[in-house]
């Protein structure tokens, strides 16, 4: 067990030096990443181009954009497993969701699968669930 622990410990350790290491690096060579240090960095980029697209759209008085953006990242679908029984709800996006049991898996409107989630009645389902 002390083993284990240890183990997972030197892993987490090595994993964030690389990225770290990673994320300092001025001349990265794309090449001799890991796939799943890819993975991490497309998301560190995609985060950096939503920050810079709201800045923009702040900045040049875009409110139809930001409002648009704000409307489909509400809606946007992911997927939950239910942790309790849940009546029909009706999403942010209008439609009706539900009834749901005890381990019933969905996808429901982000808003909504939040405020589930918020209430330990749902968690979010993972790749790797």
């Amino acid at each position: 067990m002390i083993l284990t622990f240890t183990a997972t410990e030197l892993t987490s350790l090595l994993i964030n030096v690389r990225l770290e290491k990673i994320s300092k690096s001025k001349d990265l060579e794309i090449s001799f990443l890991l796939d799943e240090e890819k993975f991490i960095l497309d998301s560190q980029e995609e985060q950096k181009d939503r920050k810079e697209m709201i800045l923009s759209a702040t900045i040049n008085g875009k409110s139809k954009f930001l409002e648009s953006l704000s409307q489909n990242h509400k809606t946007k679908r992911i997927a939950v497993r239910f942790l309790q029984e849940v009546d029909e709800i009706v999403g942010a996006d209008l439609e009706k969701y539900g009834p749901f049991k005890t381990e019933d898996i969905a996808t429901i409107p982000y808003e909504n699968a939040q405020a589930l989630i918020a209430k330990n009645a749902a968690t979010k389902v993972r790749l790797e669930d």
